[in-house]
């Protein structure tokens, strides 16, 4: 396949489809025959195809590998590559991909990997269900992937070295901000062809049908993979991070102000306290109890100062079934519960002066959140849920 043919399908995918067409401008589109690039490459800034890989493909078949290729950017999968299996990752983005592509009318690649039973889960909830499938099967989608839709790197500094951590969070940051950008180009487009009086209403139609092909649900996409950044643990590591220095005190001066005319405390402690975590047993988390807590855990460890912190746990469902301090996994208990009520759990947390931080595992689906306890507060949704929306906290979607 020519390389003129890549910039003509480049340049089709620019008029035909906003939101493709707003990563398209800042992204380079290179020939790799090497070894290392047997199929298709993206690193976030350039995608490189295999000549071998592409010449099959029809003319149509192309425009959706770059569609591919730009949606694996748009999403910061490269960002959030970290800490996975990187061919099982991409199996998981490939599979998010894939079912939006199709809802939008892109042409299917041959054998690529597309189960409708993942609509509306994030990649990360793909990743997490795919882990649970055998060694055998995980390969098998892990060759099939690599042959129906390349691959991608872990995003790098401009010295090829690895981000920090914080450098990360501002990636995924910025890619946040990019996305919400190409959903506004998307929307503009859309409007403008609505609100235009001097086109016909077939041609509107017609132009509505290619521009705005699985318009809500991309919309939809954008906005649930805008809140979808972070892995929960790595916001659960900042948010245990954030409480661990906040015990200042009068009776010990910082000398640092000593000439100051007003007395200014030091930081008495930086330890953590006690962290209450809700664990909603009405639904879905009741699974997954055991590896929520223990991964609660063992971040909680791995904070400075946690040495001496308690976690206790409250096992809630529309009310409190028990509340315990857990030491061990095996102290973990397994219970089911009906109903969904926030509020019992909170105003235990309220009632109980040693504890610093809620942590609140739910899949969301209730509207009684109980008094602001006025102190941290971590909600995390187990599956998506676009109707959660508490009025006090922080909510990441693990």
């Amino acid at each position: 396949m020519k390389k003129e043919n890549i910039k003509d399908a480049k340049r089709s995918l620019i008029t035909t489809s906003p939101f493709i067409g707003s990563f398209l401008f800042g992204i380079s589109i290179e020939i790799d025959n090497t070894d290392k690039n047997p199929t298709a490459c993206t690193d976030g800034k350039t995608i490189w195809f295999n000549e071998s890989f592409i010449e099959p493909l029809t003319y149509q078949e192309l425009i959706t590998l770059i569609a591919h290729e730009v949606c694996h950017i748009a999403f910061a999968h490269h960002f959030r590559l970290r800490g996975k299996d990187a061919n099982l990752w991409n199996v998981s983005t490939d599979y998010a991909i894939n079912i939006l592509l199709k809802s939008m009318g892109f042409t299917p690649l041959k054998d690529w990997l597309l189960n409708n039973e993942y609509k509306g889960l994030s990649a990360e909830n793909i990743y997490s269900l795919l882990k649970d499938q055998s060694k055998e099967e995980q390969e098998q989608k892990k060759k099939q992937s690599n042959k129906s839709g390349g691959s991608f790197k872990e995003g790098k500094d401009q010295n090829g070295n690895d981000l920090s951590n914080t450098e990360l969070d501002e990636e995924k940051q910025k890619s946040k901000e990019k996305l919400q950008q190409a959903k506004a180009n998307l929307e503009r487009s859309v409007k403008a062809i609505q609100e235009n009086t001097l086109i016909n209403e077939e041609d509107k139609n017609e132009l509505l049908n290619t521009y705005g092909k699985g318009y809500d649900e991309l919309i939809s996409e954008i906005e649930f993979e805008s809140d979808s950044r972070m892995d929960w643990r790595e916001v659960l590591n900042r948010f245990l991070s954030s409480i661990s220095s906040n015990d200042f005190s009068f009776n010990v001066p910082d000398i640092r102000f000593s000439d100051n005319e007003f007395l200014m405390p030091s930081l008495h402690s930086n330890e953590v306290g006690n962290v209450f975590f809700a664990l909603d047993v009405s639904g879905s988390c009741t699974h997954d109890a055991k590896r929520l807590v223990t991964e609660a855990r063992e971040c909680l460890k791995q904070i400075d100062g946690a040495e001496n912190s308690v976690m206790k746990i409250c096992y809630c469902s529309d009310r409190i079934h028990c509340t315990e301090i857990i030491n061990t996994e095996s102290d973990i208990k397994l219970i089911y519960g009906m109903g969904t009520d926030f509020a019992p759990a909170v105003k235990e947390f309220n009632d109980d002066n040693d504890s610093e931080c809620l942590i609140y595992i739910t899949d969301g689906f209730c509207d009684s959140f109980g008094e602001d306890p006025l102190k941290p507060v971590l909600w995390v949704l187990t599956r998506r849920n676009d109707y959660f929306n508490p009025p006090y906290g922080e909510t990441v979607l693990m």
